[in-house]
């Protein structure tokens, strides 16, 4: 998957990683964090935002290969369903068909271009790439 999201989408170098999106209740399951222990250097406040790196669990890494870098880490996002209730739900319905609750997450841009900034941004990357389906808050588009 990465290599594809690189080829078809992103347009960029393949060694660049992508991040896991993952439930915030399913953090623990996956990767070496316990966010009950005080003594952790990690927030719930910097991993909604992608800002800490964290190992994969013994045995999980492998099941990410798309996500998981070279040394068996991630640059986690935790969905929370209270701050982000569109994205815990499209993750969550995921995890419902495949029992797996990470997608793989990258900026939403193609080399060369800036971050998209609204729905028309994100409509003509859409349009300008390989990319299958667009979700954008309720609504699904496909090609």
């Amino acid at each position: 998957m990465k290599e594809i999201v690189n080829r078809k989408i992103k347009f960029r170098e393949p060694f660049r990683p992508f991040a896991p999106a993952v439930l915030e209740e399913c953090l623990e399951d996956y990767f070496e964090i316990r966010m009950g222990d005080h003594s952790t250097e990690y927030s719930f406040s910097t991993l909604y935002y992608m800002l800490e790196v964290v190992k994969f669990r013994v045995g999980k890494r492998a099941l990410f290969p798309s996500v998981a870098h070279v040394d068996g880490s991630g640059r986690v996002q935790a969905v929370s369903k209270k701050l982000n209730p569109l994205f815990w739900q499209l993750i969550n319905e995921y995890k419902n068909v495949t029992g797996i609750p990470i997608l793989l997450n990258t900026s939403f841009n193609v080399k060369g271009e800036p971050i998209a900034r609204g729905i028309n941004d994100a409509y003509d990357t859409f349009l300008g790439t390989d990319i299958d389906v667009l979700v954008i808050g309720n609504f699904v588009v496909s090609k």
